[in-house]
């Protein structure tokens, strides 16, 4: 079905294209060129009228209207086209602008099932079904799984683009596959899904499976408080690590060091320590819990598994999934 055809400068990345009817955006199209099929995709769309151009006040633009419905050639339907690579290399996954811009002149027809399934919704078995095509119903969206879990996935939209749902019915297809799935939700956006084989595990930090300088971290001591750093990392000893009253033990090996009576200097940074041990015990009481299990061991296999951090400072979520 033809549209239209390619006018005014053209581009090898976007064209702009005289049109019989009004290009909704989000619709594929097809340009003819020698070197083959190129796809494109509507990015913006404009419809003029020549009556009603020029308007200035309500009768003028009623007389106008009255013109414009008696002339066919008054509106101008014009489209700007994205455009996307040849047809048969976007059907092998590979994206390839022409290296000559579309000629002006050249027309424009309307994507057919047949040229966009290929593409879209390949039929085989490593391909998983997301949704539809916004202007084409008919034609299913589909998303290579094997490439999704062998390399780094990025989602990029604006906000309220639907990052998140993407993310929820991309992980609760592989769950229905009885794949592992791990979501690090810093928002609290996913532990409510609605979906079978849901393991959501609101996520801790042991603090015995630190070390020194990522538990002064963990208890807020400022990076430059030197002395308050050295004095934890001294009171950090295995044998506080193994205590079966870990807080106390390590509370009390900082207090022995601050007591030290050839290391007066040290007392104060030693009682300030002891302050940070005892407000992240109040503050934090939910979210360090020493006697935690290794993390691994709460990641049920096959399953859907929510880590839920939003009760996390970015610091604490740093070192809670570092």
């Amino acid at each position: 079905m033809s549209l239209g055809f390619v006018v005014g400068e053209s581009k090898p990345n976007v064209v702009t294209v005289q049109s019989s009817r009004a290009l909704p955006i989000g619709e594929y199209v097809i340009i003819e060129v020698d070197e083959g099929k190129i796809v494109g995709l509507v990015e913006t769309s404009f419809v003029t009228s020549a009556a009603l151009s020029d308007v200035r006040n309500y009768d003028e633009a009623e007389e106008s209207i009255e013109l414009a419905e008696l002339n066919k050639r008054d509106k101008s339907y014009t489209g700007k086209i994205l455009i996307l690579g040849f047809l048969e290399m976007l059907r092998k996954g590979k994206a390839i602008l022409p290296a000559i811009p579309p000629l002006p002149g050249t027309r424009v027809i309307k994507a057919t099932k047949a040229d966009l399934g290929d593409i879209f919704a390949p039929e085989k078995n490593e391909w998983l079904k997301i949704g539809n095509l916004l202007r084409n119903q008919d034609i299913d969206s589909k998303i290579n799984l094997n490439k999704i879990v062998s390399r780094h996935l990025g989602i990029l939209a604006m906000t309220g683009m639907g990052k998140s749902n993407l993310v929820s019915l991309l992980a609760s297809k592989i769950a229905a596959l009885s794949g592992t799935v791990i979501i690090f939700d810093y928002h609290n956006d996913y532990a409510d899904l609605d979906i079978p084989k849901i393991n959501v595990i609101d996520a801790k930090i042991n603090p015995r499976l630190l070390d020194a300088e990522t538990l002064s971290e963990v208890l807020e001591i400022r990076e430059g408080a030197d002395i308050q750093q050295r004095i934890l990392r001294k009171a950090f000893t295995p044998e506080v690590k193994e205590s079966s009253s870990f807080w106390e033990a390590l509370d009390q090996q900082v207090q022995h060091i601050g007591s030290d009576p050839e290391r007066k200097e040290e007392r104060h940074s030693a009682d300030r320590v002891q302050d940070k041990i005892d407000d992240a015990r109040n503050r934090f009481a939910d979210i360090l819990d020493p006697d935690m299990v290794y993390p691994v061991g709460l990641i049920k296999e096959g399953r859907l598994n929510i880590l839920n951090v939003s009760e996390f400072s970015d610091k604490q979520a740093n070192v809670a999934l570092g």
